[in-house]
């Protein structure tokens, strides 16, 4: 099934009907986020398939910037240099340590770009307590919309991940 349906959808429906038994769901209401890119843990840097899942869980449920730092750390120490379909990976979890953040409404994610899409005006980042990377241009489409034109994403995962450290 996961092969069927992808591992980011596959594990989005699986959280959500977790937290539709536990009676959690209507508590936080989730950003809506879109992977417009394919990314996966080749068997020949992780070989055990129950690894390479746990790894995907645990990047992708992270809460904290500094989480997905140790956890990169982590996997460079175990595993070598990581591949570039790992680096996506740590992409699309960032940016959803950044929706939760920023309480983002959506977020369109692209290699090149993302769109973000806040929920409210109160959810906007102030300037004073958030700070970008330098690598970003911002493009306001309207009041809520904004787009992120990336010149690198990995090199604004490293430093998205810098500018948000506890």
């Amino acid at each position: 099934q996961i092969e069927a349906l992808g591992f980011d959808y596959y594990h989005q429906m699986l959280v959500r009907t977790i937290k539709e038994l536990k009676g959690e769901l209507d508590k936080q209401t989730e950003s809506k986020i879109d992977i417009h890119f394919s990314y996966s843990i080749d068997s020949t840097y992780i070989r055990a398939s129950s690894e390479r899942i746990m790894i995907y869980r645990r990047i992708l449920e992270s809460e904290q910037f500094d989480e997905i730092e140790e956890l990169r750390s982590e996997l460079e120490d175990r595993y070598g240099r990581m591949p570039e379909s790992l680096e996506k990976i740590f992409y699309a979890g960032v940016i959803r340590v950044l929706a939760k953040t920023w309480d983002l409404d959506a977020a369109e994610v692209f290699l090149d770009h993302i769109i973000i899409k806040f929920r409210d005006t109160d959810s906007l980042p102030d300037g004073k307590n958030q700070t970008l990377p330098k690598t970003v241009t911002i493009e306001p489409l309207d009041s809520l919309t904004w787009v992120f034109h990336l010149t690198d994403y990995k090199l604004f995962t490293h430093e998205l991940i810098e500018c948000f450290k506890s």
